[in-house]
């Protein structure tokens, strides 16, 4: 599949540099930097332009890409005491490369064919600008990003690895939960599954017991554990380059009743809007639709009262309930791109006034990869804003207080969009 998804990108950029009048493309793995004032590393991730073609993630090394020839790797081969480098000479994906080894940062572009027009993209702009090339081109960007959002048969099988191994953690981390974890003990337990060290992890897991799981992107791990009723666990694994993002919410048989019954409406709900995410969907409308299947769960457990549906959502109830969108592509980015543009151009897709966190704001292409997660959560904050406002006579104040001890709950899958059926990569390894 590695060999078959190079060639496939060979063939997309081949026609995308000649459109654009570009003899060659250079691509920068990116530097590895330290905080500011310090000498201590940041966690280094090669750019998704060098990943998209090369599965190696460490820094400094650059490809180039040129109709009719080989990936060109410029591979930075470091003879260092202070940090392990491993080398590539036993990866099995280098026999698909020319590669040509370099000891020094300084001889990395004596290798490179300046010929013709050269673009660049990467970091280090006055170099690559010093040597003749257009650095970033914008037009030539959008179209990568479109073309990067269609996944290859590579891609697919490493982003459904990635779920493997995510799903492996949340199963370990709801034992734990289960057993009277910690935030922190649950999040080692799910480390210790995958098996890896928190840098490995493609974003910093979300571990939200009870109240915590009301803060969207909770950062925090409590070692302290009184009798937690609810997990929202948001945390995935990265194969090669290529993230699962899964979040999985969990309740103590002992929790509140409304909580177990909107747990088991919003999973079905979940599962619904994944299986709608087929090619030509809308986005934008499924995240409508979603919003009108939430207002009637919180209209069905009285959480709102003598409103309808479609009031809720236009009067933004149910926006105070479900504060994000629905969903975002996925890819070597958690958070991929593509979703924003409306073609290859770079067009932006017309901003969603109603919704305006949503990511993912055009139709649904075959091969893409998009996260399906709503959620229903009661936030202090956002329930705070409309106490004092006419709508806030349809909500159930009294019901809602025996709530926010529990933050709320999300329900997040990775899909694959086809043309006539999604297929949900992550509940083919974590069926609950």
């Amino acid at each position: 599949m590695f060999i078959a998804h190079v060639e496939e990108l060979q063939r997309r950029y081949s026609r995308i540099l000649a459109r654009h009048r570009f003899d060659s493309l250079v691509i920068a793995a990116g530097e590895q930097r330290c905080y500011f004032l310090d000498d201590r590393p940041v966690p280094f991730h090669p750019s998704p332009d060098f990943a998209h073609w090369c599965p190696e993630l460490s820094s400094g090394h650059l490809i180039q890409i040129r109709a009719g020839h080989k990936p060109l790797l410029v591979y930075l081969e470091r003879k260092d005491f202070w940090y392990e480098s491993l080398g590539i000479a036993d990866a099995t994906w280098v026999e698909h490369f020319e590669v040509t080894s370099v000891s020094s940062p300084a001889k990395l572009w004596d290798v490179i064919d300046l010929s013709g027009s050269v673009a660049f993209l990467g970091e280090d702009v006055a170099r690559a600008e010093t040597l003749g090339c257009e650095v970033n081109p914008k037009h030539l960007r959008s179209e990568l990003n479109w073309i990067r959002a269609q996944k290859t048969a590579y891609e697919i099988d490493c982003l459904r690895r990635a779920n493997a191994k995510a799903a492996q953690g949340h199963i370990a981390a709801q034992e734990a939960f289960f057993s009277g974890a910690s935030e922190l003990d649950i999040h080692l337990a799910y480390l210790k599954a995958l098996p890896c060290d928190e840098g490995a992890l493609p974003y910093g897991s979300i571990v939200a017991l009870d109240a915590k799981a009301g803060i969207l992107h909770y950062q925090n791990k409590r070692t302290a554990r009184i009798g937690a009723q609810l997990l929202l666990l948001d945390s995935g694994a990265d194969y090669l380059g290529y993230a699962a993002d899964i979040t999985r919410t969990c309740l103590q048989p002992s929790a509140h009743p409304i909580l177990h019954a909107l747990h088991s409406d919003l999973d079905k709900l979940q599962r619904d809007l994944a299986s709608q995410a087929v090619a030509g969907v809308e986005f934008k409308q499924l995240n409508l639709t979603c919003h009108y299947k939430i207002s009637e769960i919180l209209r069905t457990h009285g959480i709102i009262r003598d409103l309808s549906s479609e009031g809720c959502v236009e009067e933004q109830l149910s926006s105070v309930f479900f504060p994000h969108g629905l969903g975002h592509m996925l890819g070597l980015q958690v958070h991929d791109v593509g979703g924003d543009q409306s073609g290859p151009d770079g067009s932006q897709a017309p901003p969603c006034n109603s919704f305006p966190k949503l990511r993912m704001r055009r139709a649904l292409r075959s091969d893409e990869v998009v996260t399906i997660e709503p959620g229903l959560y009661f936030i202090p904050i956002k329930l705070e804003q409309i106490r004092a406002k006419s709508v806030s006579r349809h909500v159930n104040w009294e019901l809602l207080e025996k709530l926010l001890p529990f933050g709320g709950i999300r329900i997040e899958d990775d899909v694959l969009v086809k043309a006539d059926e999604s297929v949900n990569l992550t509940r083919e390894v974590l069926p609950s």
